[in-house]
């Protein structure tokens, strides 16, 4: 697994740590998926699985090519951490609790685990 924090440049004056406070507990749900289910099922599977409240797909976005989330008349959500998986699977974290899960061979997967 490979973290990438800010990956877009965003917040230069941000430390890695605050970043990864401000992605919630998603990080260890995904290490947990990493490291113990992997094998069984999904990530998106997993964190459904993980999040007591649903994951409802957010259609409202357009994905940019840097992975930014652009929604008309809104500043576009940077992602503020990318973890890469050597199988494809990516998961993007965004301010305000938006989370982006790039899984091969599946459309892209925006919601929000707040």
């Amino acid at each position: 697994m490979k973290a990438i924090f800010d990956p877009t440049n965003s917040f230069p004056n941000v430390s890695d740590e605050k970043l990864l406070q401000a992605c919630g507990l998603v990080p260890v749900w995904v290490l947990e998926w990493r490291g113990l289910h992997s094998e069984t099922r999904t990530l998106r599977e997993h964190l459904e699985e993980c999040y007591p409240f649903g994951m409802e797909e957010c259609t409202l976005f357009t994905i940019n090519s840097d992975a930014s989330l652009s929604y008309e008349g809104d500043p576009d959500e940077k992602p503020i951490l990318k973890l890469e998986f050597p199988d494809g699977t990516e998961i993007y974290q965004y301010l305000h609790a938006w989370v982006m899960i790039v899984e091969p061979g599946k459309p892209n997967f925006v919601t929000r685990l707040d």
